[in-house]
């Protein structure tokens, strides 16, 4: 996890690899870290705007169900987790 203290803004960015492909779940390596962040913006849970953004796969995923039917789907789980 990368964290850089923008001029009015903070920007967290998960690296390359923290899905398995054509998941949704963070890697738990990914999931502690990620975890760490949010429990030191916590604190400021009033004042503070937070914005996510997810990736899906290059390749493109094969229907599994009605809920996960492409990758705009995998991409909004991704971003919802």
């Amino acid at each position: 996890v990368k964290v850089t203290n923008k001029e009015d803004h903070i920007l967290v960015e998960l690296e390359k690899g923290v899905f398995v492909s054509g998941d949704w779940q963070l890697q738990k390596s990914v999931r502690d870290q990620v975890d760490e962040v949010v429990a030191r913006i916590s604190p400021f849970h009033e004042t503070l705007s937070v914005t996510v953004s997810g990736h899906a796969d290059k390749r493109p995923l094969k229907p599994r169900n009605i809920y996960l039917r492409d990758n705009f789907d995998l991409s909004s789980l991704r971003a919802l987790g």
